[in-house]
């Protein structure tokens, strides 16, 4: 009879560990499958001390990010501030960080508007793990030549354990860390029959997988510093699919640090 009981309990426990495994598989496909009503955005060092999830204005942006910037960008005269000779007391408030080329400014105003509409926690994919951050600060950068862009500083003390920062996103994203030349090199011969008008010497590196979509950077994460001489000129964060070894691009975003609109 205790044979018997051990018999069904271990059966039980076998079927039911089967149920949660099968679970968890069809919420990883599912979260797979309704990737699109994921919002993703990219994350860069900007400074020493300021790193972000950026936002950049130009044509693709979110409509209710990009109005918001419109307006502040006149209401407060923001254009005054892209030279640095033109700093006054008064300005100096507006001034965020400004160490490493960016003029990164913090216009309280603005923000307050931005957070009525940010989401209020993000999940930070790095290069090791996947953790979950709210944000400090929202800053913009307002270049003549480079990218305008909006930022959500992100502290950084959580993010040295993470290894270097990569993308957030709205949802929790279910990643295999990968390390895969062969994909490197597919990848970076489709994006070398792409017709561009500009073009960084550096090579996009895939850092994790979800079914059919490789998540990658293009980064040598050494700009941050102007000391450091760094050679990547438009950082940025793309995400392939790779279907049958057919390509293509499912989200990317990136910033400009050459400075194309005044080339």
């Amino acid at each position: 009879m205790k044979n018997l009981v051990f018999l069904i309990i271990s059966l039980l426990t076998f079927f039911s560990c089967q149920n949660l495994e099968t679970k968890r598989k069809q919420n990883i496909l599912q979260s797979n499958n309704q990737l699109d009503s994921v919002q993703f955005y990219s994350i860069f060092r900007l400074t020493k001390n300021t790193t972000a999830i950026v936002i950049p204005i130009d044509n693709t942006t979110d409509s209710k990010y990009s109005s918001i910037f419109d307006k502040f960008y006149h209401q407060d005269s923001l254009h005054q501030f892209i030279s640095k000779e033109r700093l006054t007391k008064d300005r100096a408030k507006f001034y965020y960080d400004t160490l490493n080329g960016f003029l990164l400014l913090h216009d309280i105003q603005l923000e307050n508007e931005l957070k009525k509409i940010v989401p209020t926690e993000f999940y930070i994919n790095g290069l090791k793990r996947i953790l979950k951050s709210d944000i400090t600060n929202i800053i913009i950068n307002i270049s003549e030549c480079e990218t305008n862009f909006i930022g959500f500083v992100l502290k950084n003390e959580p993010l040295l354990n993470n290894g270097k920062t990569i993308f957030a996103s709205t949802k929790k994203i279910e990643l295999e860390y990968i390390n895969n030349k062969a994909i490197d090199n597919q990848i970076n011969q489709f994006i070398s029959t792409q017709k561009y008008d500009y073009r960084d010497s550096i090579r996009v590196k895939t850092f994790a997988k979800s079914n059919d979509l490789y998540f990658t950077y293009l980064d040598d994460f050494r700009w941050y510093d102007s000391k450091n001489n760094s050679n990547c000129l438009f950082p940025s964060r793309m995400i392939y699919k790779i279907n049958k070894n057919k390509i293509s691009l499912f989200w990317g975003s990136g910033i400009d640090r050459f400075g194309i609109g005044c080339d």
